[in-house]
């Protein structure tokens, strides 16, 4: 299993915002995400809500979801982050799939 999905991992099914943070500073070490350079950022999002940093964790998600909007991988990105997102909107507090833009663009696809 990638670093990127230890962090989504330890960050909203533990949660273990301390080895979530490590797993990040080990991926950010590692250099840029070799296709997707944004992709960090949802990673990001998750371990500030697990260390309750929640405003941070939204406008972090909210700049992960523009930058995926914006992609030609955008269904890709979406769909393949799916319970990541649910889970964090909900803990957030933010709307739902069903009333963003995304999952109408990831069907337009």
């Amino acid at each position: 299993m990638g670093c990127a999905a230890l962090i989504l991992l330890h960050s909203l099914c533990g949660p273990d915002a301390t080895r979530a943070r490590a797993c990040l500073e080990e991926e950010a070490a590692a250099g840029p995400h070799g296709t997707h350079p944004f992709y960090p950022r949802l990673a990001e999002a998750a371990v500030l809500f697990a260390e309750g940093r929640e405003t941070e964790a939204r406008a972090a998600l909210t700049q992960w979801e523009e930058e995926s909007l914006a992609s030609e991988c955008r269904a890709e990105l979406i769909v393949g982050n799916l319970w990541a997102l649910e889970r964090l909107r909900a803990a957030l507090g933010m709307p739902g799939p069903e009333s963003q833009p995304v999952v109408q663009s990831v069907q337009s696809v």
